[in-house]
């Protein structure tokens, strides 16, 4: 889990993601204004299912980019819940998400590898520390029975 990428063509920026909502909203409504003819409408029903779908629309554009956003972050807490409670070992999966949001999983990734990386090495440095004293220990006992 720790290495993988998704690739970097998957990642949008966030900005990207509002722009694109933004697009599609001014479509929306100028192509609501054109199907309109000039004259007042009759058929109030009509209109009314026009703007409930464009509402609709822009609601469920709307939670896909919450979700787009919302995933990533809950797994980015999650893996900082679990460094909270020692596990050294948490990742970030990778997923395709807006490109601020990859880089930093990614980041959170690189960070705990090298963090895992550092604490084993004082591990091993705390291990060789102690057979030092326990050997020094050995040859000053002597000395003092």
């Amino acid at each position: 889990m720790g290495g993988e990428k998704a690739p970097a063509s998957e990642h949008w920026s966030i900005a990207a993601y509002l722009l694109a909502l933004a697009a599609s909203a001014g479509v929306l409504s100028t192509g609501a204004s054109l199907m309109a003819p000039t004259v007042v409408r009759e058929n109030l029903w009509a209109d009314g299912l026009l703007g409930l779908a464009v509402v609709g629309v822009l609601y469920a554009a709307a939670l896909w980019f919450s979700s787009r956003l919302k995933l990533p972050l809950r797994d980015l807490a999650a893996a900082a819940g679990d460094v909270v409670k020692g596990h050294l070992d948490a990742r970030v999966p990778a997923r395709r998400c807006p490109r601020e949001l990859a880089k930093l999983s990614a980041e959170f990734n690189q960070m705990m590898q090298k963090l895992q990386q550092t604490e084993a090495e004082l591990q091993a440095a705390k291990g060789e520390l102690e057979e030092r004293v326990a050997a020094r220990t050995m040859t000053c006992v002597p000395l003092y029975a």
